[in-house]
């Protein structure tokens, strides 16, 4: 019964640990509104979440080794639970942001220490389905996180996303409490290095703020280059600290390593790629197209069945001929996807956008396990938990990079169509500020619009349209040009030959 309760515990994490970022993604147009909050603090309700995971989680899987994992477990479930009350009471966009950090710092206790107990507590063929449950809840909800998503901010309210995360994790520690007897740890388990992670989390930060928070200061102006130069020295003494350390945070000698390289870049690259992509499209799809959170969910769904359809060929296909083939298709094909959906405009319809929905279904499918197996068989076993540490960090970096960028090269085109088309009628910071809700009917927003006459209020609208399909249309092209690093990085560093 105990091990049972365990399993069910762990295997319900990884589905909890994939869903707050996916669901809300379709209810950012709903916080627009209800808080009239500005597109950098609709990006930090999802990159908080990503820095804090990403940041934290090599710290979490030590502590979780030096002092149980079913523990440490548990203090992760108790995080999820009062983060989740508060992200569903949130009065503003700020305590949601923190919300949404909480629960990134509850899934940097939650995820290593699943794993942990997975390979610790189970052995064999039974070790081998229970991490495929892990990994196949995760696979479901991410896919279906945006459909769920949009389908509870339609039928109650995005709170209700919180809602349900809270009562589940509440269940969660229920099934731990039960396993509570049944713990591990690591005798010779390394102790976490608090300043090393302090200085990672600071770098993090300070490089998103100035990337997220950039367009609205100036890019090039005092405040935004000193937060970046800031973010980028600490990035490099956390580094030099790292290389001298006896005992580093992150195994640096694996970068060593040409194909460990190769299949970090590819998955940076793949998770930046598909964190721009349902940020924006979520939001093209409710505030220029007009759809409803729940139309929306629904209309991203075909990116899921070809994501499961396609994950096993991927792996057939690397087992047979190296994991560089499917890599360089998968890499391709999301490649094409992205160029296609360059095409948007104001008029464009759902229709003109599914073959791109599908065709980077397809291609994520084809790479998601190549991009994870070709690193790991490139390194001894021995560094595996290593390894396997720093490509989970590169998702919470990527997706974390593709808000971000995405969202500071979004604002500056978005700023200068809309100055260009508005012409003589170009409006005050201020002004833009108050229209920002424009498409979605906040209230501050159409107050701001009626100060206008009919006329000017028509072309106001209709330029901040154009600008904002602009802005998306251009940052689908910067996802395009870092899936092609990725492209070139397989190419140049992958051997042929690497097979599982």
């Amino acid at each position: 019964m105990h091990r049972r309760a365990l399993l069910a515990a762990i295997v319900v994490s990884s589905a909890l640990t994939s869903l707050p970022t996916t669901a809300l993604v379709l209810a950012l147009p709903a916080i627009h509104h209800d808080f009239h909050a500005s597109v950098s603090e609709l990006q930090w309700t999802l990159t908080s979440y990503s820095l804090a995971y990403s940041s934290l989680l090599v710290v979490g899987g030590r502590l979780g080794d030096l002092l149980g994992r079913v523990r440490f477990f548990e203090v992760g479930v108790v995080i999820w639970v009062g983060a989740a009350a508060l992200g569903a009471a949130a009065s503003n966009a700020t305590v949601l942001i923190v919300a949404m950090g909480l629960l990134g710092l509850g899934s940097a206790a939650l995820t290593p220490a699943s794993l942990a107990l997975l390979t610790s507590e189970w052995t064999g063929p039974q070790r081998t389905q229970a991490i495929s449950a892990w990994a196949l809840a995760s696979s479901v909800v991410s896919g279906a996180g945006p459909t769920i998503g949009g389908v509870i901010t339609a039928e109650a309210s995005w709170r209700w996303i919180f809602g349900v995360v809270a009562v589940v994790a509440a269940a969660t520690l229920a099934l731990t409490v039960l396993a509570h007897d049944v713990d591990s740890r690591a005798d010779n388990a390394a102790h976490p290095q608090p300043f090393h992670a302090l200085l990672l989390v600071v770098g993090l930060t300070s490089v998103s703020l100035a990337l997220i928070q950039g367009p609205q200061w100036e890019l090039d102006s005092a405040p935004t280059l000193t937060i970046f130069a800031f973010g980028v020295l600490v990035l490099a003494w956390f580094l030099r600290t790292e290389v001298r350390d006896a005992v580093p945070l992150l195994e640096l000698e694996l970068l060593r390593v040409r194909t460990f390289v190769a299949g970090v870049i590819v998955k940076l690259g793949v998770n930046f790629a598909l964190a721009a992509f349902l940020f924006f499209i979520s939001l093209y799809l409710q505030e220029v197209l007009g759809y409803t959170a729940e139309q929306a969910g629904w209309g991203l769904l075909p990116l899921t069945a070809p994501f499961v359809a396609f994950a096993p060929v991927g792996s057939r296909l690397g087992a047979r001929f190296g994991m560089r083939l499917p890599i360089l298709l998968g890499v391709s094909i999301s490649i094409v996807a992205f160029v296609l959906v360059t095409r948007l405009d104001s008029d464009l319809r759902y229709i003109d956008l599914l073959p791109s929905i599908l065709l980077l279904g397809i291609g994520a499918g084809l790479v998601v396990t190549p991009m994870n197996a070709a690193p790991l068989n490139a390194i001894p076993q021995r560094q595996h938990g290593e390894a396997a540490a720093i490509l989970q960090m590169t998702t919470g970096l990527g997706a974390v990079l593709g808000i971000a960028l995405g969202g500071a090269l979004f604002q500056e085109m978005h700023e200068r169509r809309l100055t260009d088309f508005l012409g003589r009628k170009a409006l005050s910071e201020s002004t833009q500020r108050d229209l920002s809700g424009v498409l979605v009917h906040s209230p501050p927003a159409e107050r701001a619009l009626h100060q206008f006459d009919d006329a000017t209020a028509a072309t106001i609208v209709r330029g901040i349209r154009e600008a904002y399909v602009f802005g998306v249309s251009t940052t689908m092209w910067l996802a395009a040009g870092v899936l092609a690093a990725g492209l070139v990085a397989t190419l140049a560093l992958m051997r042929p030959t690497t097979a599982s």
